[in-house]
């Protein structure tokens, strides 16, 4: 009967969310109870946090701004320079031979590097130092430690080394580079040289190929639109019997015809060797202050006589600046003449027009034997058939031959220009190099500079004294708050009606009366 009684009592319990709260609302109240642990506990953690503000030693911060500013360029570069610009000065930063040096010079980490040695302090300065971009060529130093003059000092000296050390870099990049061109230089002038000489022996030995090198005379001309129609003809050769021998005697002949019918037949067309660039600049400006003179003389002149000082002292300045000019032309002059070497000078002109009235006989006595038509010197004819002499066989060895310098006449031209092409290339490169290493001596070529100087820190950098100890309070309160709840959910004391009835049957209740506070307990 009592089981039954109390059965139905358990079931008759109510259920709700009142229920859960009150519960809620017991836990928290036992955790009360347990107020001394709590308090004991959050009382150790302020101490602690306190200990942890007062012992530590604070960090300062100091930070600097450098920009990376352009210089004279000769020419604009890809924008892809500008990825690798903060990875590239952040290396420069952190290089370790350079950080040694500061550590050494300013006297820091020593204790690490007693013990640890100097790639240990090395690791550690680097963990203190920060680099950040903040654009495309702005960056930002920093560096943090306990002393703020200490973190001051070694901010700017770090942007300085870095400064000093990318200032370096370029010069000695300019440097090599410079060196290196010139000695490529030196070594195409050699090889153009050997070339234009190769090309103006060819020339002496055979003039009639000299008109063919430059299109600017007319019997140059003549002989290009010859040879267009001897390529005509060559397409329809089979019609007429003719082969590329017979062409090749045609074309030979136009030569030797503009030749003897040109001017100066046996003189060697003008090589252009090209002048040192930097006496071309000289040049320019020369001749600029040589028309600012003569302009300046005509001004003078116009309003007062050549008696008066103005119009002797521009005059005096005309001739100095004429005279400059003049010594700088004879140094190009001198300059083209070292380069050519001798390339260009001519043969006896009697001498080699006899050899092209000569050559020019046998051609035409060939072309004729070739085409059936009557030769021009029977008697030169005669003679080589009493001398036991082929005509056939030496106008095919003619013909062969022609085409035999035609061949080597086109690859001496060609060697000859790529050779001064590569050598103007090179000649641009270098007086960019040497530009570029004057800039950089200078100091007008890309470089960095400092655009906000390092300052001396007043305060140390977060968390303070204050915000360590309420740091710490507030992890000991929760601790000691999450302590004290588990010590309520696992205490199996009797408290109240519920706790009894977990144990046995509650067969009456006894009404509390005027107890104890719960803090008095």
């Amino acid at each position: 009967m009592d089981n039954a009684t109390i059965h139905t009592t358990s079931a008759a319990e109510p259920q709700g969310a009142g229920v859960e709260l009150a519960r809620m609302l017991t836990i928290v109240k036992r955790a009360l109870f347990n107020w001394k642990p709590s308090a004991l506990l959050v009382a150790i953690g302020l101490i602690a946090g306190v200990g942890f503000a007062v012992l530590r030693k604070p960090n300062f911060k100091s930070e600097t701004i450098v920009i990376y500013r352009q210089g004279v360029r000769l020419e604009q570069q890809g924008g892809g320079q500008s990825l690798t610009l903060g990875t590239r000065l952040q290396e420069i930063l952190l290089a370790r031979s350079r950080l040694e040096n500061i550590i050494q010079e300013m006297g820091l980490y020593q204790d690490i590097k007693q013990k640890r040695g100097p790639i240990e302090a090395v690791e550690e300065f680097r963990k203190d130092i920060s680099f950040k971009p903040r654009s495309t060529d702005t960056f930002s130093i920093s560096y943090k430690g306990p002393e703020p003059e200490t973190v001051k000092k070694v901010t700017e000296r770090l942007a300085q080394s870095l400064i000093d050390e990318n200032q370096r870099l370029r010069i000695q990049q300019s440097k090599v580079q410079q060196e290196f061109l010139s000695v490529e230089k030196n070594n195409s002038e050699t090889i153009l040289k050997d070339k234009e000489r190769e090309l103006a022996t060819f020339l002496s030995e055979h003039p009639e190929f000299a008109l063919d090198q430059t299109g600017q005379f007319g019997a140059s001309m003549r002989v290009q639109r010859q040879m267009e129609r001897e390529k005509t003809i060559l397409g329809q050769a089979g019609g007429t019997g003719q082969d590329a021998h017979t062409l090749a005697l045609r074309r030979q002949a136009a030569r030797l015809n503009a030749a003897l019918s040109s001017d100066t037949p046996t003189s060697l067309p003008p090589i252009d060797i090209p002048a040192d660039p930097m006496l071309e600049s000289e040049r320019q400006t020369a001749e600029t202050a040589v028309a600012a003179a003569r302009a300046d003389v005509a001004a003078q002149s116009a309003t007062l006589t050549d008696a008066h000082p103005n119009v002797v002292a521009a005059k005096k300045r005309l001739t100095d600046a004429q005279a400059v000019l003049a010594e700088v032309n004879s140094r190009i002059a001198a300059d083209k003449s070292m380069k050519m070497g001798g390339v260009g000078v001519g043969v006896d002109p009697e001498v080699a027009r006899q050899k092209l009235l000569e050559r020019k006989r046998r051609v035409e006595s060939e072309l004729a034997a070739r085409e059936g038509k009557p030769l021009k010197d029977d008697k030169k004819d005669d003679k080589d058939k009493k001398d036991g002499k082929d005509p056939k066989a030496e106008s095919e060895e003619e013909a062969a031959g022609i085409v035999q310098l035609e061949t080597e006449w086109a690859r001496r031209s060609r060697d000859v220009s790529e050779a001064r092409d590569q050598m103007n290339e090179l000649e641009r490169n270098y007086f960019r190099a040497q530009i570029e290493a004057a800039s950089s001596l200078g100091g007008y070529s890309d470089q960095v500079v400092i655009l906000d100087p390092a300052y001396l820190p007043a305060r140390p950098e977060p968390p303070g004294k204050t915000l360590i100890v309420l740091i710490a309070g507030g992890a000991a309160l929760v601790i000691a708050m999450i302590l004290a709840t588990m010590r309520a959910l696992l205490d199996s004391r009797i408290y109240e009606e519920p706790d009894l009835a977990r144990v046995a049957p509650v067969l009456a209740v006894v009404p509390r009366g005027v107890g104890r506070r719960w803090w008095r307990r």
